[in-house]
């Protein structure tokens, strides 16, 4: 039996409307989603923990 190895993503995510920053190294303790988990396993209806907006309201953090 082969063993499947989970990846961590750890690309974090910006809410566009308030600047929440999803990080997955620390997850959302608030909303039930676990630390190391990527942003694409967060369910669908999940919204931001500040503002309350979609998860489709969030986009790709990058920094200089």
């Amino acid at each position: 039996m082969a063993i499947k190895k989970r990846v961590i993503d750890y690309t974090k995510y910006m809410c566009k409307k308030c600047g929440f920053l999803y990080d997955p190294k620390y997850g959302d303790q608030e909303s039930n989603v676990n630390p190391l988990t990527n942003f694409n396993e967060i369910p669908d209806d999940w919204k931001c923990p500040i503002c309350n907006s979609d998860k489709t309201d969030f986009e790709v953090f990058t920094h200089l």
